[in-house]
């Protein structure tokens, strides 16, 4: 047998043998981010829409029509959609509400019959809140605005149990994966994109191998983040700072201040969200 033959049929052999190792390497190859495609910095664009929840203790009075009362039911439930930038980089995130972010509106709706007069009001100030996540140190920092005064709240970053469910989909040209985790009692459901291989997503979710580009809580029953687009480019070193303004507590003293607050204000009768007014002309 001539060398050469010898050799192509040598080679040929090696090759039929490697094959399977082969074929493993180049499916496992298809499971991992494309690293030409990674994008390690930039800003997400998100909307969030929240669906309000109408506070215990509100009754409609009886002898409202049932039209009127569902009415006035819708206008104090419709949702409330805004706009947010989550800058980050390699080792840190930054989340504030877009600046052209609308402030929410009060909310009112009314009906007259007779010598009654119903008014129903829920007010609602705009959500400013600042999250700087350092993904080095694994911590967090919450600048919040409650009743016109603003605190600072560090701690680590949460941990959640995250589980892979084995799904995907694209989302703005990006390959994304599910994944499902429990929050404060309530289901959460995210799709993050491996190509943008930070640990991040909006508000404090994270602990993904990839950033989280759709998030929703409780079956899109209470919150959703969608994002809208993705810009690449290194964020202004500005943006990239934790925010450093308002009277330093737990997250624990915050919630514990919030409800204090919110209980002291509904003994008033006016819990700061909604308010009946019945007059009798």
């Amino acid at each position: 047998m001539p060398l050469d033959t010898a050799v192509f049929l040598t080679m040929r052999s090696a090759l039929k043998a490697m094959a399977p190792i082969l074929l493993g390497c180049a499916a496992l190859y298809a499971l991992l981010p494309t690293t030409g495609l990674a994008q390690t910095s930039g800003t997400i664009h998100y909307q969030r829409t929240v669906k309000p929840e109408i506070p215990e203790g509100v009754e409609l009075p009886p002898e409202l029509p049932q039209e009127i009362r569902e009415q006035l039911l819708a206008s104090m439930s419709a949702v409330d959609t805004t706009a947010w930038g989550l800058h980050f980089t390699e080792k840190a995130s930054l989340m504030t509400p877009a600046s052209d972010s609308a402030a929410i509106a009060d909310r009112s709706a009314s009906h007259s019959r007779g010598d009654t007069f119903v008014r129903v009001r829920m007010r609602r100030s705009q959500d400013r809140s600042v999250t700087y996540t350092d993904l080095e140190a694994w911590t967090v920092t919450e600048q919040k605005d409650f009743l016109g005064r603003t605190f600072l709240i560090r701690g680590d970053r949460p941990e959640y149990a995250w589980r892979l469910t084995g799904e995907q989909s694209e989302y703005l040209g990006f390959a994304c994966q599910k994944a499902v985790t429990e929050a404060d009692s309530a289901m959460v459901e995210a799709w993050f994109a491996p190509e943008l291989p930070v640990s991040i997503g909006p508000a404090s979710f994270g602990g993904l191998p990839g950033a989280i580009l759709v998030l929703s809580i409780d079956d899109g029953n209470l919150t959703t983040w969608n994002a809208t687009h993705v810009s690449p480019g290194m964020p202004q070193e500005a943006l990239m700072a934790a925010p450093e303004k308002g009277r330093e507590v737990t997250q624990e003293e915050f919630a514990a201040i919030v409800k204090e607050k919110t209980e002291e204000m509904q003994n008033q009768g006016d819990n700061g969200r909604v308010v009946i007014r019945r007059v009798d002309r």
